[in-house]
This record gives C-alpha cells, structure tokens and sequence, in this order.
C-alpha cells in the first residue's frame, strides 16, 4: 500500500500545473442556476430527513419508556414469584406445627397414624381422620394455588423478558437508522463550502465581473486577470502561508492517512503549526470569500478563499482550520498580510484531528468549484521538494 502512496504523490507532483479554461460570464449564470436548483433539491432532502429523524426520536423514546414499564413488570413478576415461594414454606410450616401441637397435646408423640388408631372408638377415629385430612387438604389446596401462582408468573416473566428483547432489538433498528440518517444529512453539505456558500461566492464572482463591464459571452479570466493585475499586481512567485511548519499530511483524493476519514478526499496539505499561528497569503491576491458560519464549518471549520494571478495565470488557495478569519470579501493582500490565526482544535471542526493549517490551492478563480480544480500543493516550488518531517521556512 505505501508503494501504491508512493507511486501516487509521484505521478501527482509531475502533473503540469495547467490555466483554467475559459469561462463566459454566461456560463456563470448558467453554473449559478444549476447550484440553485440543486440548492432547492438539498432543502427538501433536509425537510425530509429531519421530518424522518424527528419521527424516529419519538418511536426511540416511546420503545424506551416500553422498555422501561417492561422491566418493571419484570422486577414485579420476580418479587412476586419471591413472595409466593416464602408463603408455601410459611404455609408448610404453620400445618406442621398445627398437627404437631394436635399430636402433642394429645399425648400421642409425634405419629399422626397413632394419633388417628388409637381413637377410642369409631365415632373419635373418624374425628381425629377428618381432623388430619382436613388440615392436610387446607396445607395442599394453598401449596397448590400458590405454585399455579409461580407458574403462571414464571410464564409472564419468560414473556416480559422476551418482549424486553424484542424492544431493546427494535431500539437498536432505530437508533442504527436514526444514525443513517444523520449521516446523510451531514453528507448533503459538500466537502469545504456548501452549496449555500458556493451560491453566495459565485454571486460575488458574477457581481464583481457585471461591475467591470464583463459582456455575457466573454471570458471572465481575461477580466480577472486585468483585474488583479490592476489592483495586486501579478504575483512573480509563491510563499509558504506560515512562518515554518513541516507538512503533517499530503493531497489525497481518496485520503488513506486518517484513521476514520471514510475514504475522504484531501485536496490540500496539511501544516503542522500550534493554534493560534499567523497565516499569511500564499502570493498577492485579493480575498474572494470568506466562511465564518453555517454547516460549512462543519467539516474545515473558518476558511479563507484568495484569487492570485501568479505568472499571468489564475489560482485560488483556500486556508482551513482557522480560529480566526481577519480579512474580508473584496480586500487585497499580499504575502505579508496576516489573514488569519490558525486553529485546527475547535470543538465545530469536525474534520480536525489536532492544531494545524489546511493549505489548498486550484487552478482558475473559483471558489464554487475548487474541489474540481484542486492540485496538489507539492507541483509549487517552494514545496515540490520539501521532505515529509523536516521544518519548512518562509
């Protein structure tokens, strides 16, 4: 497997970096109406799924207060049981000492036969026979109820125990499903930014090339390029977004250095830094979109997206795992701007494992469809022939 790895991020560093193709501002209206209708779809999949997790939560706690009355019946049933045991014995006690007392105060030891044969004549034998007969059928019509009474309780504990499983196996079903569920409502929002966040970013993207005059059939990169050129210059070169660090773990579109990630993908590097650490743009550029809230935090956390035109062609590099954005939407930056404060241990960021910065970058400018665009962060220079495990300076 780590030949596989190995022979991976090689053929990843010998891919070209290559210039996004053209994009009309057409096309961005088109892109802009499918990411809304899929919006639209995602909204009524998330009605859907809270409507079906808020049903499930209500069957759970009803099978759970089931379970609950059940094994109190259960406990019920077993002192019961208990109770009834110590009655016959109490039963059989209280006989024996009666026939005893008889006997003794009699003069006749302890032998109910000489007690009922040595009677004085017919009329006492038959007495002293209905006496014993008497008292032994009371001691066995009470015996007999009370171990019907054991029966039948041991009978309804056996059923209780098996309704118990029965609804401890129900609750499981839907506790397994009511975790489905939450799953995939976590797996509607997209990896980085949520559909939300890619419509908002676009908006920006299209507002900002209507404001420059950008016809709809022409290619927006040509303006973006004019653009940054005009407001940041163009960028001769790239800069490692942290004063030091040593690369933690590498690009991979099907992650396999986390335990956990589920076959994730990680279409950037991570930075070893403690929290708190400046992050500074990768190369001039101006601040395209910025998260601080919503369901994209939930996998990232604050992250910044950065439009560079470095060499005459167009990047966006995302920073993730942020404690603190600094910058904003619309502002230029440069490599000594301090964007942001680096996190990685916020209790949101469900896709941390401990202080670090994501650094990611990709071809053209787009925040919307950075995934698709994504390179691995090692084809850059300043990174290409860094070692895993050995510090890294600006």
């Amino acid at each position: 497997m780590k030949k596989v790895l190995k022979l991976f991020l090689i053929t990843l560093l010998v891919i070209p970096v290559c210039n996004v193709k053209a994009q009309t501002l057409q096309q961005m209206y088109n892109q802009l109406a499918e990411l809304e209708r899929q919006q639209s779809k995602v909204n009524s999949g998330k009605k859907l799924t809270n409507t079906q997790i808020n049903n499930l939560k209500v069957e759970i706690n009803n099978l759970s207060a089931s379970i609950n009355n059940t094994e109190k019946e259960i406990t019920k049933a077993t002192n019961d049981i208990k109770d009834s045991e110590k009655k016959i014995e109490q039963k059989k006690e209280e006989t024996d000492q009666m026939l005893l007392y008889l006997q003794l105060s009699n003069g006749h030891g302890d032998s109910l036969l000489e007690y009922i044969f040595e009677a004085e004549n017919y009329t006492d034998f038959i007495y002293r026979y209905a006496v014993v007969n008497q008292m032994s059928d009371y001691n066995n019509e009470l015996t007999n109820e009370l171990n019907n009474l054991i029966e039948e309780l041991t009978t309804k504990k056996k059923e209780l125990a098996t309704k118990q499983e029965q609804l401890s196996t129900q609750r499981q079903e839907q506790s397994s499903k009511l975790a489905t569920l939450n799953a995939n409502l976590d797996e509607l929002t997209e990896e980085g930014t949520s559909i939300a966040d890619d419509i908002k970013s676009l908006k920006l993207d299209i507002d900002k090339y209507e404001k420059m005059g950008c016809p709809r059939n022409a290619d927006v990169n040509t303006y973006a390029k004019q653009h940054l050129a005009s407001v940041v210059g163009v960028a001769n070169g790239w800069n490692l977004p942290v004063s030091s660090a040593i690369v933690t773990s590498q690009f991979q579109i099907v992650r396999t250095d986390c335990i956990g990630c589920g076959g994730s993908s990680h279409r950037g590097i991570d930075l070893g830094v403690p929290s708190g650490t400046n992050v500074y743009a990768a190369a001039n550029g101006q601040v395209a979109y910025v998260v601080t809230s919503g369901s994209s935090l939930s996998c990232g956390g604050i992250k910044v997206y950065v439009y560079h035109n470095v060499n005459g062609r167009l990047y966006t590099t995302v920073y993730m795992h942020l404690s603190r954005a600094l910058v904003r939407a619309g502002q230029n930056v440069t490599p000594n701007t301090v964007i942001a404060k680096s996190g990685g241990t916020e209790s949101y960021d469900n896709c941390s494992t401990g202080a670090h910065l994501h650094f990611g970058v990709a071809n053209g400018n787009t925040v919307s469809g950075f995934n698709s665009n994504a390179f691995n962060p090692r084809n850059l220079a300043f990174l290409s022939s860094a070692a895993d495990g050995v510090s890294l300076s600006r």
